[in-house]
């Protein structure tokens, strides 16, 4: 289900609720993979966060470099949870526009789904940046 609304030649497309479509999300991410792979039943040997990730890639329709540091974070979770690693800091750079903040919102949406989301921070130089990534400042999350 989704709205859209339409400013001139320029059409976005809204979901009406962005955690209901990870079901559509779900469902294309399977569809893709059992495409790429011999069969559906592949999909089902996947572990959830797996899945999950597969599903947020879809929805969020990161391009290759940012499926790249979203899978960075997913793999890095799941090692921090069955090993004890410490917690990944990254940098995520790049010109405006560049896509740095769909990013964040998948990695955040993951957390969340994980049941984890008090387990990231997302910081940024500015506070107009920290305000359009829905974190904070760099300073004040490190108390300077």
């Amino acid at each position: 289900m989704q709205g859209n609304s339409t400013n001139g030649n320029f059409r976005t497309f809204l979901p009406v609720d962005p955690f209901k479509t990870n079901l559509v999300a779900e469902a294309l991410a399977r569809e893709k993979f059992a495409s790429h792979n011999d069969s559906i039943s592949d999909w089902d040997k996947l572990k959830p966060y797996q899945k999950l990730s597969l599903s947020l890639i879809e929805k969020y329709t990161l391009n290759e470099e940012q499926k790249f540091a979203f899978l960075l974070f997913t793999d890095q979770h799941r090692r921090e949870i069955e090993t004890e690693l410490p917690a990944l800091r990254m940098v995520l750079g790049g010109p405006g526009g560049a896509g740095k903040s769909q990013v964040f919102d998948a990695i955040k949406e993951f957390y969340s789904q994980m049941g984890h989301a008090f387990q990231i921070k997302i910081t940024a130089p500015t506070g107009l940046a920290a305000n359009n990534v829905g974190g904070s400042t760099i300073h004040s999350e490190t108390s300077l």
